[in-house]
């Protein structure tokens, strides 16, 4: 999955739309606007990862699988 993140959102020039619309384009599923300054959408894009660090059901079974068809 292709996740794009827009930075300097905080900025008085940032044109989030036109960002965001060029990473949809670019083949972005999701995309988190961010700022380092204030903060604001971190806890979105950490959420986002840790939710990508569980295990996932379907891919222990192919694991399961590839083990059981190479032994």
């Amino acid at each position: 999955e292709v996740v794009g993140i827009i930075a300097g959102i905080d900025k008085p020039d940032a044109n989030v739309e036109r960002v965001a619309r060029w990473l949809r384009l670019a083949g972005c599923k999701k995309i988190f606007p961010c700022s380092a300054i204030t903060g604001e959408g971190l806890s979105d894009i950490i959420a986002y990862l840790e939710e990508g660090d569980k295990p996932d059901e379907k891919n222990d079974e192919k694991a399961d699988n590839n083990r059981v068809r190479k032994q």
